[in-house]
């Protein structure tokens, strides 16, 4: 047995994770996550435990409460002209070739991709414009944040406390493209929580953003990464990479 076991383990756990995007960080259904949680990382302690293996557990992101519709950058660049769109049955389908400028949404944060430098000064201009959206950074300020890398976007949009970005480029529902009441992670151009609730007709998943009660993605105070582990880390961890990058040290001793 133990030539066989993989010298790594990895889980996720997404008990907090989705009842604090539907009901808020301070909801009665967070309290009752959090209890389910620390019953199953008890079991995973234990296993864990009696198999020799060090244990690190960790949240990639802290969830903020959100209240209100979301965001809709896309719809804001359609607005503008930037994003362009094909109407097939009355219903608009995004074109990405054809477009200056889109974004892929993910949460509190956005990669808007711009065809070219020009495109992309316009959706900057678009996107500080729009309530709700905090900032917008370009390739130099994404640099600067530890943010740029190739496949970021020409700019990231990031929103304001208290709400999130969605994909929509449409404003009436009847506009909406017929994977919008799907779980289709494939054909939308990012995350979209509100999979997490049904939605009318029955079995299709809801359109409503403003059912969202908890969206995760900006960094600071209040924001901080939860962490534990078996190992006795040199010092506090200031990110993920650096927890890593400590265990690995450790574990390679």
């Amino acid at each position: 047995y133990t030539r066989l076991a993989p010298d790594l383990c990895l889980t996720y756990l997404p008990t907090l994770d989705y009842d604090l995007q539907r009901h808020g960080p301070s909801s009665p259904q967070a309290d009752k996550a959090l209890d389910i949680l620390a019953a199953q990382l008890r079991v995973i302690l234990l296993a864990a435990g009696e198999a020799g293996y060090e244990t690190i557990v960790f949240g990639d992101y802290a969830i903020a409460p959100t209240s209100g519709p979301a965001v809709l950058p896309n719809l804001a660049l359609a607005k503008a002209g930037l994003l362009a769109t094909r109407n097939v049955r009355g219903m608009l389908y995004p074109d990405f070739h054809t477009s200056r400028a889109f974004a892929i949404v993910d949460h509190e944060i956005a990669h808007v991709y711009a065809a070219d430098d020009s495109a992309a000064d316009e959706a900057s201009q678009v996107l500080e414009s729009t309530p709700g959206i905090a900032e917008v950074l370009d390739a130099e300020a994404q640099a600067a944040a530890g943010l740029h890398c190739p496949r970021s976007g020409s700019l990231v949009a990031i929103a304001a406390e208290g709400t999130w970005l969605a994909y929509p480029w449409w404003s009436e529902r009847r506009c909406a493209p017929d994977y919008a009441t799907h779980v289709d992670i494939h054909n939308k151009p990012g995350f979209d929580p509100c999979e997490l609730f049904f939605g009318w007709p029955p079995m299709s998943t809801s359109l409503d953003t403003s059912r969202i009660r908890g969206s995760h993605g900006r960094v600071g105070p209040g924001r901080e990464v939860a962490w534990a582990s078996t190992l006795e880390l040199p010092q506090k961890p200031k990110s993920l990479l650096d927890l890593a990058g400590q265990a690995k040290h450790i574990l390679d001793e």
